[in-house]
């Protein structure tokens, strides 16, 4: 296959670092790579599916509402997310957290979810076609991968509606959340740590300067616009490269 790769292939697009990183290790060469991040477009704004969605999961007005989108598998680390949200409890923080999506592990973590007596504090929502009224919802957008995570379309979608961000140092996660500017990076499979950041975020006004460092990374690096240039810059090269004309 990395031979095949290598003699058939001009370029190659990496979506993240750690992905260039894991074709170097299997023999790609590092001329043939080109890193361009994933991008998407802006999620709308939307005050009124905000405050639906709290009133649907008896949010209140001075609870911080953390979110996480994605598969319920293993590698996303929700049970990570689920022995915090323990922790949060017993020390009585003001955060309740949406699950949204849906997976193998799902039943397992709902049975964690009523053993640990978190059915008031935790919500599996199930898989939905458009993730806007979850993360107009939000306060705080969470990231707890442990396998699997370049560039997560998910935080980047996060990021355009300005939400700070929690995320797991790990993969791609680490060139989209600046540590301390537009969110905190934790250890993975660390309840502690995990509780402990998301307990600053209860803070509205570093909320607020997180959430806007957080846009301000995603317009200059993250939206659909920049990929699609990206995109468009290499093959102009590799166009020029073979000598051909461009209109």
């Amino acid at each position: 296959m990395c031979l095949a790769t290598r003699l058939l292939s001009t370029s190659i697009i990496a979506v993240a670092e750690e992905a260039a990183n894991n074709l170097y290790s299997m023999g790609i060469s590092k001329k043939q790579v080109s890193v361009i991040l994933n991008g998407v477009d802006p999620i709308r704004q939307d005050t009124d599916k905000r405050l639906a969605l709290r009133r649907k999961y008896s949010i209140a007005p001075h609870e911080t509402l953390a979110v996480i989108c994605g598969r319920i598998e293993p590698d996303k680390g929700i049970r990570t997310l689920i022995e915090a949200a323990a922790l949060l409890t017993q020390e009585e923080q003001p955060i309740k957290i949406l699950i949204v999506g849906k997976g193998s592990e799902e039943a397992a973590l709902q049975n964690l979810v009523g053993t640990l007596k978190l059915t008031d504090r935790v919500y599996f929502c199930g898989f939905v076609n458009d993730v806007t009224p979850y993360l107009n919802a939000a306060d705080v957008y969470v990231n707890c991968s442990v396998g699997t995570e370049a560039t997560s379309l998910a935080i980047a979608e996060a990021m355009s509606l300005s939400l700070p961000i929690v995320a797991t140092s790990y993969g791609g996660n680490v060139a989209m959340v600046k540590d301390g500017k537009n969110g905190i990076l934790v250890p993975q499979k660390n309840p502690r740590a995990l509780a402990d950041a998301l307990s600053i975020m209860t803070d509205e006004k570093l909320r607020l300067s997180f959430g806007k460092a957080s846009y301000e990374i995603y317009t200059s690096s993250f939206s659909a616009a920049v990929m699609a240039q990206s995109n468009e810059a290499l093959y102009q090269n590799l166009f020029t490269k073979k000598g051909y004309s461009l209109p």
